[in-house]
């Protein structure tokens, strides 16, 4: 996870689903309570993280949620 910059994309697997199924772009490395982090905006997503509301908010992620990174900025 150290090859992640800001605005690159991360998936989350969910098991339940048996694949990706929600996206995010990174905006902020943190190390917040001595965990590595990113700041995240993600959209249709709730202020507690859920997949499901409605709204865009940048919200702080464990890299160890992260299932998948991308960059799609060059």
């Amino acid at each position: 996870m150290d090859l992640i910059q800001p605005g690159h994309q991360v998936g989350f697997y969910y098991a339940n689903l048996g694949r990706i199924a929600y996206v995010a772009r990174t905006v902020a490395p943190t190390r917040k309570r001595g965990n590595r982090g990113w700041y995240c905006n993600e959209g249709n997503t709730g202020t507690g993280g859920g997949r499901d509301g409605a709204g865009v908010h940048v919200l702080l992620r464990a890299s160890w949620e992260f299932y998948a990174t991308a960059n799609w900025l060059n």
